[in-house]
């Protein structure tokens, strides 16, 4: 893919990778987004995740995907190149706690992304808000960050220093460190949907060690607590003390419940 007519708009640097929009000069063509090594030489390590993020291309569905295009080589350069469905990733989308309707919507796509995952035998193993794009336009949110994924569906870790621990420290799930002698599987994505929900909610900050604290649905007690029930069940240590895909049903359940009471309310 010829990538010379395009402008670029930087969305994200983590470090290890900047993600671009690149718009087209040529008004014909669409928007795509560009994935490229931070380090003018990368770690073999950076350069397997694209390798490995490109190979899972016919896996992933662009209803809750963001899909990997072509792998562009370039003056010695590798660049992953994405469809674009618009919008920005969610920790810059965020500026404070999101209204109720707005987070419940979120949590609903959120889950059915993570269960579209899942139903093709995949495992995430990075899910956090520089991963998920959401474009308020259209209300529409995708996964993205595929580079550590898995195709298996059970995962025994290693136990090894964490710097050397694949994923972003404060959204792993305990299991993930391989110090549990527990597997990764779906639940460890699932505990963190927990996490991010309850960072996007504002409810509380796991990534920042903060306890439990405001409720996701002020005018509705019952609708409260399920909430807090579905994503505390999401977050426990131990996977079989954990909600597995279960708790996605809970999340489409308490969003019901927190949505009628909303227009009850207005009506």
């Amino acid at each position: 893919m010829q990538l010379s007519g395009y402008s670029l708009v930087r969305l994200r640097d983590n470090g290890e990778f900047i993600l671009y929009r690149a718009y087209p000069t040529q008004t014909e063509l669409s928007s795509v987004l560009l994935l490229v090594p931070f380090a003018t030489h990368p770690s073999p390590e950076t350069l397997k995740k694209i390798d490995h993020e490109y190979s899972l291309r016919r896996e992933l569905n662009s209803a809750w995907a963001v899909r990997p295009l072509a792998l562009s080589e370039r003056d010695g350069q590798t660049t992953l190149v994405f469809e674009d469905p618009g919008g920005e990733t969610l920790d810059g989308f965020l500026s404070g706690p999101m209204q109720m309707t707005q987070f419940l919507g979120l949590a609903v796509d959120l889950a059915t992304a993570l269960g579209g995952l899942h139903e093709r035998k995949l495992i995430h193993k990075d899910v956090k808000p520089s991963n998920i794009l959401v474009n308020s336009a259209t209300g529409q949110l995708r996964l993205m960050g595929f580079g550590i994924a898995s195709r298996l569906q059970r995962e025994h870790p290693i136990p090894e220093p964490p710097e050397f621990i694949a994923g972003t420290l404060p959204y792993r799930a305990p299991e993930q460190t391989g110090r549990m002698n527990r597997s990764i599987d779906s639940r460890s994505d699932l505990y963190v949907l927990g996490v991010t929900l309850y960072e996007v909610s504002g409810a509380a900050s796991r990534a920042s060690g903060e306890r439990a604290g405001p409720c996701l649905c002020n005018r509705d007690e019952v609708a409260c607590q399920d909430s807090r029930g579905t994503l505390s069940g999401c977050v426990r240590r131990r996977q079989e003390n954990r909600a597995g895909s279960s708790a996605q049903a809970g999340i489409y359940g308490f969003t019901r419940g927190c949505t009628t009471s909303i227009y009850s309310e207005s009506a």
